[in-house]
């Protein structure tokens, strides 16, 4: 038998609206997580619990001050909108778990923290969102989102499928042409570098495989040239590497001897490369052989 949860009301005041959408909230809530109590060790777990609607955002070895929390986060979370109920909870210092939730009357806002002990506490650690939805659907898409997102950034890169979501939410990034990626965020200023050093590793594997097995030039894969160039690519392995596995899962082999260089596809066929031909063509000869074409 579940125990009932003790409220106590923490803070009331008129009600605003912030005019902005669901995302553009939730983004602002989290940017200021990271920002606000990030001790630079901030693990952010990603919890869908899709039979009741919810997903959770654990953010792990946080520590945070609940006034400052309740006077900074309760507002955007109140305002989150229709068909979405953003809450918080995380562990007191006695081990109980506490949660902060607001409540939108016709006085205004009300924010309350529940617990067990019905006390309030100072601090909480580990804080955690709780997002719970009107619908399996909608948990499900906000799910695949966050798990495209970059939580200290709020940069989401994800497949053009969620392009139509992102639009309504008002946090799609229009500057990109030709992308095999959809973008979004809330800082639309950001240059194509920002969005490049976002890309998973699984992400830059299929857009080595767009170029190599269907012949696509997306437009990261002149982000890249564009960096290669300079020099400055910190995640370079990582485009190394992913582009070495995706030749040996397509069956490419790599001939060297002294400085020239074959390419095989799986038939045997020679393939041709060359460092002046387009952005893929230069991406992919500097990062296969960096010290012969800078």
């Amino acid at each position: 038998m579940l125990s009932q949860l003790k409220s106590i009301l923490l803070k009331s005041y008129p009600a605003e609206k912030l005019n902005q959408t669901q995302m553009e909230n939730l983004i602002y809530i989290i940017k200021c997580i990271s920002k606000v109590w990030n001790e630079g060790n901030i693990r952010y777990v990603i919890c869908p619990e899709f039979a009741d609607s919810a997903v959770d955002i654990i953010c792990q070895n946080t520590v945070v001050v609940t006034d400052e929390f309740v006077d900074l986060l309760s507002l955007p979370m109140a305002d989150i909108g229709s068909g979405w109920n953003l809450s918080a909870m995380g562990t007191a210092d006695n081990g109980e778990t506490v949660h902060i939730k607001t409540s939108v009357t016709e006085n205004g806002i009300e924010v309350y923290m529940e617990s067990m002990s019905g006390e309030v506490r100072d601090v909480l650690y580990n804080l955690t969102l709780r997002i719970a939805f009107d619908n399996q659907r909608l948990t499900k898409q906000v799910y695949q989102i966050l798990c495209s997102m970059n939580f200290d950034s709020g940069i989401i890169v994800t497949d053009w499928c969620n392009a139509r979501f992102l639009k309504r939410q008002n946090v799609f990034n229009r500057s990109f042409d030709r992308s095999f990626y959809c973008y979004g965020g809330v800082d639309f200023s950001l240059p194509y570098t920002d969005y490049l050093y976002f890309l998973s590793f699984e992400q830059k594997e299929k857009l080595w495989e767009s170029y190599l097995k269907y012949g696509l030039t997306p437009a990261e894969l002149d982000w890249l040239a564009d960096e290669l160039s300079t020099g400055e690519v910190p995640d370079r392995i990582q485009w190394e590497i992913s582009l070495k596995k995706v030749m040996s899962q397509l069956g490419y082999t790599l001939v060297v001897k002294d400085n020239l260089f074959e390419v095989f596809d799986e038939n045997n066929i020679k393939k041709y490369f060359s460092s002046d031909g387009n952005s893929s063509e230069k991406a992919f000869m500097k990062i296969l052989f960096p010290l012969n074409y800078t």
